[in-house]
This record gives C-alpha cells, sequence and structure tokens, in this order.
C-alpha cells in the first residue's frame, strides 16, 4: 500500500502524464499540417496549376470543418474522445499518403476535406481535454506550454519540406509516419473520456451556433486569430516583397513571427494565472494592434533592428490571445459543454481562416504592403473594448 503522500500524488502524475500526451498529440498534428499545407500547394504549382486553384483547393480544408464538426458529438460518444482521436490520426495519415498517388486538384479537394475534419477531431478533444483536467489556477500556464509545444511543431512543418523537399514520395511518407506516431501518446489517456462525458447534444449544430450569444468574446477572439494567423502564413512573404526585400530576408519573417509564438506563449499564460484574464487579453490584443500599425510605417518595415522585434513580439501577443481564449473557455464551461464548446471555437476559427487572406489580399491591391498589416490592427482593435466590456459568466455544466 502506498503512503498517504504518495497515495495522494499518484492522480496528479497520471493527470500531468496525459496532459503531457495531449500535448505531444496536438504537436504531432500541427507538425503534419504545416508540412501538409505548404507541400500540397507546391505540388500544385509544380504541375502548373493557378494560383487560383491552388486557394480553392486550401479552403476545403476549413469547408471540411464546417461540414463535420456538428457530427464530431456524435462520433466521440459511439467510440470515444480517445477513441476519436485516434480515428483522426489514422484518417489524416491514410489520407496524406493517397495524395502522393495521383496529382489531382479535384481529387485533392476532396481529400482535403477529409484531412481537415480527421486533423480537427484531434484539436477538439485535446484542447478540451487539457481544459477539463487542468486545475484552474494553473490553467495559464499549462495551456501557455500547449501552445508553446504546438507552435514548435507547426515550425517543424516547413524544416521538413527544406530537408526533404517536395519532389516524389517521400515527403509524403514522412508526413505519414509522423502522423502515425502520434497514435502513441493516445495509450497515455486512461481519464480523458470521464472528463469529457456527457450528451453529443453539446455538439449539435444548433447548441454550437447558440453558443455565439453567450460567449461571443471567446468564439470572437478565436476567428480573429485565425484571421491573423493565415493571412500572416499566406501574405506575410508577399507582403516582404512588395518591400524590396531579398529572398533571405523574406524567409525569415515567417520564421521570426512563429519564434514570437513559441517564446512568448508561456509567459503570457503565467500571467493570466496572476492577472485578470479578459484584462490581459485586452492588453494583449491593444500591443498586437499597436504593433500592428507599426508594421505599416516604412521606417519600421525595412529597418530590421525595428521589424525583427516587432514581428517577434506580434507573433507572441497572437498566441498569447489564443491561449487566454481557451483559459476563458475553461473558467466558463466543463464536462460536454467543455468539448462542445470548443468544437464551436475551432469552428470559428475556421470560418476566420477563411476569411482572412480573401479579405487581406483585397486590402492589398487597395493599399499596397500597408494594406496587410491594416486588416491586422482593425480586426485585433475589435477584441479590446470587447474584453474590457465582457462581464464574468457563471460556470455552465454539461
Amino acid at each position: 500500500m502506498l503512503p498517504p503522500a504518495a497515495a495522494s500524488a499518484e492522480p496528479e502524475r497520471r493527470r500531468n502524464v496525459e496532459l503531457a500526451a495531449l500535448m505531444a498529440s496536438a504537436a504531432i498534428v500541427g507538425a503534419s499540417l504545416a508540412l501538409s499545407f505548404p507541400l500540397l500547394s507546391l505540388v500544385l504549382a509544380a504541375e502548373g496549376h493557378a494560383a487560383t486553384v491552388i486557394g480553392v483547393n486550401a479552403a476545403a480544408h476549413g469547408l471540411g470543418v464546417l461540414l463535420a464538426a456538428p457530427f464530431f458529438g456524435r462520433l466521440i460518444q459511439r467510440i470515444g474522445a480517445v477513441g476519436a482521436m485516434r480515428l483522426g490520426l489514422v484518417a489524416a495519415a491514410v489520407v496524406l499518403l493517397l495524395f502522393s498517388l495521383h496529382v489531382d486538384p479535384w481529387a485533392w479537394f476532396a481529400l482535403r476535406l477529409v484531412f481537415g475534419a480527421a486533423t480537427t477531431i484531434v484539436f477538439i478533444v485535446s484542447e478540451a481535454a487539457i481544459n477539463a483536467l487542468v486545475e484552474d489556477h494553473r490553467r495559464g500556464r499549462v495551456l501557455g506550454l500547449y501552445g508553446t509545444m504546438f507552435a514548435v511543431g507547426y515550425a517543424s512543418g516547413p524544416l521538413i519540406i527544406a530537408l526533404v523537399g517536395s519532389d516524389g514520395i517521400a515527403p509524403f511518407l514522412v508526413g505519414t509516419v509522423i502522423l502515425a506516431a502520434g497514435l502513441a501518446p493516445t495509450l497515455a489517456m486512461p481519464t480523458i473520456d470521464v472528463a469529457l462525458g456527457g450528451s453529443p447534444d453539446a455538439y449539435a449544430a444548433r447548441r454550437l451556433f447558440r453558443l455565439w450569444r453567450t460567449a461571443p468574446l471567446i468564439l470572437g477572439t478565436g476567428a480573429v486569430v485565425a484571421l491573423v494567423e493565415t493571412t500572416q502564413f499566406s501574405l506575410l512573404p508577399v507582403w516582404g516583397l512588395e518591400l524590396g526585400m531579398g529572398e533571405s530576408a523574406v524567409a525569415l519573417l515567417l520564421g521570426v513571427w512563429i519564434a514570437g509564438n513559441i517564446v512568448l506563449q508561456y509567459p503570457v499564460g503565467w500571467l493570466a494565472d496572476r492577472l485578470p484574464r479578459r484584462r490581459l487579453l485586452a492588453a494583449c490584443a491593444g500591443l498586437a494592434t499597436v504593433l500592428s500599425l507599426a508594421l505599416m510605417s516604412q521606417v519600421v518595415a525595412t529597418t530590421p533592428a525595428l521589424l525583427w522585434p516587432v514581428l517577434l513580439v506580434h507573433g507572441g501577443m497572437s498566441g498569447g490571445i489564443y491561449v487566454l481564449a481557451l483559459a476563458l473557455m475553461g473558467e466558463r464551461f466543463k464536462g460536454a459543454s467543455l468539448a462542445g464548446a470548443n468544437a464551436a471555437f475551432i469552428l470559428t476559427y475556421e470560418i476566420g481562416a477563411m476569411a482572412g487572406p480573401p479579405l487581406a489580399g483585397l486590402s492589398f491591391s487597395i493599399a499596397g504592403a500597408p494594406g496587410l498589416p491594416l486588416i491586422f490592427a482593425l480586426a485585433l482593435a475589435v477584441l479590446v473594448p470587447a474584453a474590457l466590456v465582457a462581464q464574468r459568466p457563471a460556470r455552465r455544466s454539461p
């Protein structure tokens, strides 16, 4: 028999193991996404397909999420939360391998619908489970660590392409192996289903959209972060070329922005455990707005000593805002309601991801290079008053 101290420490140790496993699975999926997006675009471009075709093809990922989200709850109830994660990982691995068999943008569109839904179920379960398992006094730090691990995984995707290249089956095989490796952490998640138990009604379409009335700040933050992140990945290199930067400098832009995500999310999470989270969200959004306005300046944009710090902190604030939205969600919901709220959050994120690049592209074409950070500033500025006026609601049960 374990001594009392050891017995009391055992549940916490098991919980920490589960949290680490959930973070590892999410980081692995992040790496696969960061590999697949540029890889598929590069292969289509090499086959001579137009940029419009490539863009429409990429949009299938988000569309797959929108179509599948209302059915996630019934799937989780039928096979369990861990079972749903495993199914998502296996389906994504198979689909990624199928991409390599034949280059056809319309066949790939259908495959990307499945790939988007498969990878997203992993995020929904992992983020909701982390929120359900962690105590509120350390929620910000744990979610900050989760965000950091995901950012590291996401940063590794382009690195894989740099090492393996985009030709042939090799990069697809690497991505498939990465996704298959994500199954290993799911063996260390024995209590996830209990933490997220409840009715699939929590995920129903009517419930997901109703959450816009009850948690507009949380869902709105997800949409804004998605708009900023996807637009950065799509247009930040183009922005650099417009300003006359060389290839090496343009290649550094995204790297510096992602580095901010990696190094600053945990500090924001640490602050979230010590300061009012809504006010901290307003502060981070405000700082990100100011930095976006600074990027509109020709002096800042063309002076590396100014540009790199601005991009670094901008990336960190964007990632930090996402962490704060998850922390606020964990405050508000629990059990099946928490999982349903996370499904709504991811769905809203995908809407922002689909809307961001076209809006920024239009702003870019009208205003030139300053049009890109202008879109960021306008979107982020909305969060400042929204966070300051938001009231702390009562916690919701399943």
